[in-house]
């Protein structure tokens, strides 16, 4: 059980109030290094309440690309082969505000009070939730939002294996997942 101290935990709640500022985001890149998600990055953006985005990722020499404008899914398989799926087919998937990427929602920043031992900020501006496992959480915020998170495995202070970095940026300037399927000749210009 956490301990009542906990209750009104600045860090606590600067926390819960970043993984809500970026489950607002209206759009944003995202970069993870580390875990199962080698070399990974995704671009998201709002259309109103549609999601369009665009992700890369490559482990071991091995490209995966996916597009969505809402309307279609366009994916460069690790073969090379480029699929299209649209509504109705049964791997196609649109995203929504009520229906959120997994990627873009408040889950993706994980973050539990239950395990929690001790929470506190370092003088590098980064806020640490540990965890009785050894499980280290870190959240890093720049003009009030979330602009890193990171989950270590361990005490220790070198990344492993295991660990996943999170880096954001959000912001109209953010690249469209339109041009970066582009840029990867996902579509091209007339799509």
């Amino acid at each position: 059980m956490l301990p009542a101290c906990y209750e009104n935990n600045p860090d606590i709640l600067e926390i819960e109030r970043l993984r809500a500022d970026y489950a607002g985001l209206n759009a944003a890149a995202l970069v993870i290094t580390g875990g199962e998600a080698r070399d990974a990055f995704y671009l998201f953006r709002y259309e109103g309440e549609l999601l369009t985005y665009f992700y890369s990722a490559s482990d071991g020499g091995e490209n995966y690309q996916e597009y969505s404008n809402g309307y279609r899914l366009i994916c460069r398989l690790t073969t090379g082969e480029r699929v299209t799926f649209s509504p109705g087919d049964s791997d196609y998937y649109s995203y929504n505000r009520q229906n959120p990427h997994p990627m873009f929602s408040e889950k993706t920043i994980y973050f539990t009070k239950s395990g929690l031992t001790k929470t506190r900020t370092a003088t590098d501006g980064w806020i640490y939730a540990e965890y009785g496992s050894g499980t280290q959480l870190g959240f890093f915020a720049e003009d009030g939002h979330l602009r890193a998170y990171r989950q270590k495995k361990s005490d220790s202070a070198e990344v492993n294996d295991g660990d996943v970095l999170l880096q954001i940026s959000s912001g109209d300037a953010v690249t469209t997942p339109e041009e970066a399927a582009k840029a990867y000749g996902l579509v091209d210009n007339a799509q």
